[in-house]
């Protein structure tokens, strides 16, 4: 095909090395086999340091557990990390558990450290079901979020962030409660929790959002057509290339619950949602008028709606 070069005969051994090596990688599971079902029955532990904190004085070192199951996190600041190596942990006098609006830990008075030995050692479940009595045993108490909706139903702060998000849906006329037809498929809904922190590291909001089991969804049923176009940050950075080039102004908007604004075409039957099933009609169901995060059909439902509306506006592509 290219001239000057000689004829190479076709070898009839491939390099299986060469093939191996662009073979495509196995992907990651998307969730771990070996989560734990119950607190305490998977810790997570390292020795982390050193760190150079004046607020620390000599601790340079700090001994970490995590349990797998609430994901709840304590800390015992160490003077050197030999006393982890050869020796049985002594830890410094605890912090107490710091707030994820303060920017580094402060010190308080609490109970005297306690020199190790098998005399005075306690077990971390102990520790752990102690955490609400005893605070000052806890270096650092990260705060995470809840696993499920149980564990959020206890706390204030995420009841009003489920108290929020269900009031947003139901302005948005999203569901309407009716009775279920058998030859429905009905789909479920979970809660999903997450701590929205600001650029410091600082908690700025607590979100819960309701969203669709769409992976019980069924093709045809369910929903017919899925792809919505995606933006490629290749088009965004000529995009704004070009607006340097010519000296335009760009105007950036953020939809809040953008998916909520799309309409459906198909007959969409979910349960009520947990610690908000209407009291006197517990038999019935939720129809959607309106799309859901994780449904597979709402980035089209969402996509049409904006279009239109821009089109309608004058706007071109």
């Amino acid at each position: 095909m290219v001239k000057g070069l000689p004829s190479i005969d076709q070898p009839d051994q491939l390099y299986e090395a060469c093939l191996v090596e662009k073979q495509h990688r196995h992907s990651f599971p998307k969730e771990s086999t070996s989560r734990a079902k119950v607190s305490l029955e998977l810790i997570h532990t390292d020795v982390c340091g050193p760190i150079d904190l004046v607020s620390l004085g000599k601790n340079r070192y700090f001994l970490m557990f995590i349990d797998d199951y609430s994901r709840k996190t304590w800390v015992y600041f160490l003077k050197q990390k030999s006393e982890v190596e050869e020796e049985p942990i002594e830890p410094v006098t605890p912090l107490s558990p710091v707030s994820p609006t303060q920017s580094s830990p402060s010190s308080s008075s609490v109970d005297s450290p306690v020199k190790a030995g098998p005399q005075c050692t306690r077990s971390l479940k102990e520790i752990y079901d102690n955490l609400n009595h005893n605070q000052g045993m806890f270096c650092l108490f990260a705060d995470t979020e809840p696993i499920d909706f149980d564990e959020a139903s206890r706390s204030e702060k995420w009841r009003k962030a489920m108290n929020k998000e269900i009031g947003a849906i139901k302005k948005n006329d999203t569901w309407e409660l009716t009775t279920f037809q058998l030859d429905k498929k009905l789909i479920g809904v979970k809660w999903v929790y997450k701590v929205k922190k600001n650029s410091k590291g600082e908690v700025k909001r607590y979100k819960a959002r309701l969203v669709v089991k769409g992976y019980k969804q069924r093709a045809g049923i369910d929903y017919d057509e899925v792809f919505a176009p995606v933006a490629r940050l290749e088009t965004i950075r000529l995009l704004i290339s070009l607006a340097a080039l010519n000296k335009w102004k760009i105007h950036q908007i953020d939809v809040k619950l953008a998916f909520l604004n799309g309409f459906l075409d198909e007959e969409v039957y979910i349960e009520q949602p947990k610690g908000y099933v209407v009291r006197g009609h517990e038999d019935k169901v939720l129809r959607l008028k309106k799309a859901m995060y994780g449904l597979k059909q709402a980035p089209r439902a969402w996509n049409s709606r904006i279009d239109k509306y821009f089109q309608e506006k004058g706007f071109k592509k």
